[in-house]
């Protein structure tokens, strides 16, 4: 009779356990948990038969994906998931934007050696060189973007116009 109510019991704890891991950062402590009331639960349950053991087997393996379902359901509609979704979106937006200055002229703010800042249109940007040093105030051009840096070179050909 303990045997049977300790099987059930961890059943449910294991559910709870999976949901939990869905809706609350435990960095997998709750899935160890969970894991170790499903093996009681099974253990218990053998205790009493070979039968009922079998049964709270299959039902713990049916019980655990629907446990997991139930938890990424909640996990779609928390305030987690929902930020990081607004942050995928943002990073999106940021690098079209970027993109879009790919060939664009612009001038060093800071001495860029080889980081700093650059004026690209109406904007300042943080900027990297392919490795070489440019002074403040040195037509640069955007040769390129990798993910969230923008890669930029001297502009020796904007200078010599200018000057000539």
């Amino acid at each position: 009779m303990m045997a049977e109510f300790l099987s059930i019991f961890l059943m449910v704890l294991m559910v709870a356990f999976i949901v939990l891991e869905f809706i609350t950062p435990s960095m997998g402590l709750l899935s160890v948990l969970a894991f170790a009331a499903l093996a009681g639960s099974i253990v218990a349950a053998y205790r009493v038969s070979n039968h009922y053991g079998l049964a709270i087997a299959v039902l713990d393996l049916l019980l655990a994906p629907t446990a997991v379902a139930i938890g990424l359901r909640y996990l779609r509609s928390s305030r987690i998931a929902v930020t990081s979704e607004v942050s995928a979106g943002a990073q999106d937006e940021l690098a079209r934007r970027y993109a879009a200055l790919v060939g664009k002229n612009g001038t060093a703010v800071t001495p860029l050696r080889p980081a700093g800042t650059a004026r690209i249109g109406d904007d300042k940007y943080d900027v990297i060189t392919e490795g070489m040093h440019v002074d403040p105030g040195s037509p640069i051009r955007v040769v390129r973007v990798e993910g969230d840096k923008i890669v930029v070179r001297l502009d020796d050909s904007r200078g010599k116009t200018d000057q000539g």
